[in-house]
């Protein structure tokens, strides 16, 4: 279906992301330079076809490079080769009108509350959810499977 034609439908989004033929896309652009300039490119491409889709690309690769900034530089490294490996999407909830909270539940933490906004939440592989902890005052980002279960 032609992009605006889908817009205008406005169907509901087929999850996860990478289950389509775009997950080949979503390989990881490194701290290389030359890699982060390929994936700029890519996002224009795509988004001069899809805009939709291309400002979702954008933001995969924009929640990876961000992932560095969080002093778990582990993490990063292992989101990064998850996400090109397996083709995974990511996506982040959290913006400062989010009121998400994570309370301890023995060797795990629970998240509860409400976000403003994700954007490409419903289509996402892996979810990098920023909240505060309850016990601490002090935020978090913590990374949530796309299919996690709500309750």
């Amino acid at each position: 279906m032609p992009a605006a034609a889908r817009d205008r439908a406005r169907p509901a989004p087929p999850a996860p992301a990478s289950r389509d033929h775009t997950g080949r896309l979503l390989t990881n652009p490194s701290e290389a330079p030359a890699t982060a300039r390929t994936a700029h490119a890519v996002t224009r491409i795509v988004a001069a076809g899809d805009a939709s889709i291309g400002h979702l690309l954008g933001y995969h690769y924009l929640h990876l490079w961000r992932a560095a900034l969080y002093d778990n530089a582990d993490l990063a490294r292992s989101l990064r080769r998850e996400a090109a490996a397996g083709g995974r999407f990511v996506a982040a909830v959290g913006n400062p009108r989010a009121t998400l909270t994570a309370t301890a539940t023995g060797d795990a933490l629970s998240l509860s509350g409400r976000g403003a906004f994700a954007t490409g939440c419903a289509v996402a592989d892996l979810l990098l959810v920023s909240a505060v902890r309850d016990d601490r005052e002090a935020r978090l980002v913590a990374v949530v499977r796309g299919d996690a279960a709500y309750s």
